[in-house]
């Protein structure tokens, strides 16, 4: 018996000792600055971003873990009760709700409290906003439906074919902790294809007498010869932080991305063979369709940013993202025609090909980007 109760003592003189030692310690802090002043006072410690609440000589830390139960503590429970009645409030951890909890607490002791608004500040989430540009390898697949002149139904699913492009856009951040932060990039895309070749994608019905007298001169294949897209893309990210201190911080990142096809062109064609002397020329239809279709990519990647003053961030980072348009329905208009055979592009008739149905597009990025971030 005798040994337990030596041990409590022990034990509470421990916990008073630790205690004491961490409110020195926060004391001493040079990172621990003072937002609100008064018979209660609130004061963040701004590396770890933890809240303490001082009352005369007692500095009583907020841990974001046990704030709750600590609230009624420090603040009496009939208080706690009262202010939740009055505010329709329950306990976050954040300056908003400890700020408005620490002025009422005061404003019923009939104290006189002083707002640190520079420190303040700093206890808030910080937003930065600034240009945005990327140099981008865009890679592109298609998957359409092929139906032949011979009945012949299947789906055909394309190659990788990878562009490079230059997107401009603006870039958005908040940051909620030292280590944790949230983005937001919007760019723009103009991808063109010009070697996105794809053999037999649709057929065509000769017209005319050419289909009596010369049928062998024509390859009834049409072929893919050109593909691209306009979008608009909208990339969110969840930032991890690892060095928020430095003045170089390297970062991982992670998170969805909404991209929106405006408007896409496809160019197809139809050969036609001579055999004497023996050669082949073609004609070339290229039409535009007016889009609003939707990808949900996936994106992540890592990067590191330098802080150039208390306003200015600079980010450099490389980012992979992934994803499928489905069910893209095309209406062609603007058809345009460059006819390099010898007949009239009109014994060529309707190409029917994929085009004019539903087809899958996917999407692949990698990119190497660069920001420049202006702090609100």
């Amino acid at each position: 018996m005798r040994k337990i109760s030596a041990l409590l003592i022990l034990l509470l003189f421990l916990n008073q000792l630790t205690g004491k030692v961490n409110a020195q310690t926060a004391k001493n802090d040079k990172s621990l600055i003072v937002l609100i002043q008064g018979d209660y006072s609130l004061l963040l410690q701004q590396k770890e971003k933890t809240y303490y609440i001082k009352r005369n000589d007692s500095l009583k830390v907020l841990t974001r873990d046990h704030f709750v139960r600590a609230l009624p503590l420090i603040f009496g429970s009939e208080f706690m009760q009262r202010y939740a009645q009055k505010s329709k409030s329950t306990p976050v951890y954040n300056y908003k709700y400890l700020a408005k909890l620490v002025t009422e607490a005061n404003s019923e002791l009939g104290s006189v409290q002083v707002v640190v608004e520079q420190n303040s500040a700093k206890a808030k989430t910080t937003f930065y906003i600034g240009p945005y540009i990327a140099f981008s390898n865009i890679q592109t697949a298609l998957e359409v439906s092929v139906y032949a002149q011979n009945s012949d139904f299947r789906f055909l699913k394309t190659g990788y074919f990878d562009k490079n492009v230059i997107n401009y856009g603006i870039r958005g951040s908040a940051v909620l902790f030292p280590k944790i932060s949230i983005g937001l990039n919007i760019f723009w895309n103009k991808v063109s294809h010009d070697d996105f070749l794809v053999d037999n994608i649709g057929f065509y019905k000769i017209e005319g007498k050419s289909s009596i007298l010369i049928p062998e001169k024509f390859d009834p294949k049409v072929k893919l010869n050109a593909y691209g897209f306009s979008s608009t893309h909208f990339d969110f990210s969840l930032n991890y932080t690892f060095n928020p201190d430095s003045k170089f911080r390297a970062y991982v990142f992670a998170g969805p991305g909404l991209m929106i096809m405006t408007k896409n062109t496809a160019t197809t064609s139809a050969r036609f063979i001579e055999t004497s002397p023996p050669s082949e020329s073609f004609i070339y239809r290229t039409s535009d369709s007016k889009l609003k279709d939707y990808l949900v990519s996936v994106n992540g990647g890592l990067g590191i940013g330098y802080q150039i003053n208390d306003r200015i961030v600079v980010n450099l980072s490389g980012k992979y993202g992934q994803g499928i348009f489905t069910k893209i329905l095309r209406r062609p208009v603007n058809q345009k025609e460059q006819n390099l055979t010898p007949v009239e592009g009109t014994v060529f008739g309707r190409f029917d090909n994929s085009f004019d149905y539903r087809y899958d597009q996917f999407f692949r990025q990698l990119s190497a980007e660069t920001s420049l971030l202006f702090k609100l």
